[in-house]
């Protein structure tokens, strides 16, 4: 009954934040994005889906930016919804996050600082391309010189080095801008990491000489 009761209280407020720009900022000013978030993240399924949904209404609108991000924890919680298991309630997440990082250069660093690699390769999964550009090279500055070459070892660095030859292959209508297509980015990655040798047993067996050479080839037609 409770279940249904927060279910029933949710549908109501993506009803409101969904209606105006008005109920939007009432609603962040009132404290509920930071009870939407706390839902998603405790709660079981269909519920996390739910709130996150409210919540892309109200971070959509920009002057609510600054006031979701001001709440403490706000970052850490939209993260750990990244990495979850649902790739739904972690597309959901990313869009929140994406609309109220506006300082994204805050977010890398604090990834960076914090060394959190699995962060990065969820980002790397989801994020667009140029989340993906930005994850890819905050990767390589996690693993790509000796006090980080340990990380290459790990299953969740091994796994993700095959996502970062492909997109050594983008699309032929895309240019190599990393707002289309992270290729130059994954190149700089593939050489920095290639400095460990279980990395760059991995990238090689991942095929990353052929799609280096396609890549220059590429670049070389197009001019660049």
């Amino acid at each position: 009954a409770e279940g249904e009761a927060v279910e029933a209280g949710l549908g109501t407020l993506c009803a409101l934040a969904e209606s105006s720009k008005r109920c939007r900022l009432a609603m962040v000013e009132q404290g509920a994005a930071a009870k939407l978030l706390h839902i998603a993240e405790q709660r079981p399924p269909p519920l996390p889906e739910t709130a996150l949904r409210c919540l892309v209404s109200l971070a959509g609108e920009p002057a609510n930016g600054p006031k979701i991000t001001a709440e403490p924890g706000t970052t850490d919680s939209l993260l750990r919804l990244i990495k979850a298991s649902d790739n739904k309630v972690g597309e959901s997440a990313l869009t929140v996050l994406l609309a109220v990082a506006k300082d994204s250069e805050n977010l890398w660093e604090q990834l960076v600082v914090n060394a959190d690699i699995d962060s990065s390769v969820a980002l790397l999964r989801l994020g667009p391309p140029r989340v993906q550009g930005q994850a890819v090279s905050t990767i390589a500055a996690l693993c790509g010189d000796s006090p980080g070459f340990a990380l290459c070892a790990s299953p969740t660095v091994a796994e993700v080095l095959p996502v970062i030859v492909k997109l050594l292959s983008p699309p032929e209508h895309l240019g190599s801008d990393k707002s289309e297509s992270p290729a130059k980015e994954a190149a700089a990655a593939c050489a920095l990491l290639s400095a460990a040798p279980v990395a760059r047993k991995a990238l090689i067996e991942a095929n990353v000489v052929p799609a280096l050479v396609t890549l220059l080839l590429r670049e070389r037609r197009l001019g660049r």
